[in-house]
């Protein structure tokens, strides 16, 4: 059985990395919620594929998806 240590390390890592990539690039963050906000129902089921650090994802879950 494949101890799966080092790939939750490098997650949980990026987790600062990818914060910082955001305030250094919030336009990107800004585009994406708008293009979000406009298609996506108030409250649904959605099937996140490859989320990586989860930045969108778990705060559409906290919105009721």
């Amino acid at each position: 059985m494949d101890d799966l240590s080092d790939i939750r390390q490098m997650y949980n890592a990026g987790w600062d990395a990818e914060a910082a990539r955001w305030q250094r690039h919030q336009l990107e963050a800004e585009v994406t919620w708008r293009y979000l906000n406009r298609y996506l129902p108030s409250h649904g089921r959605i099937l996140e594929v490859g989320f990586g650090t989860g930045f969108y994802t778990f705060s559409l879950v906290r919105s009721g998806h």
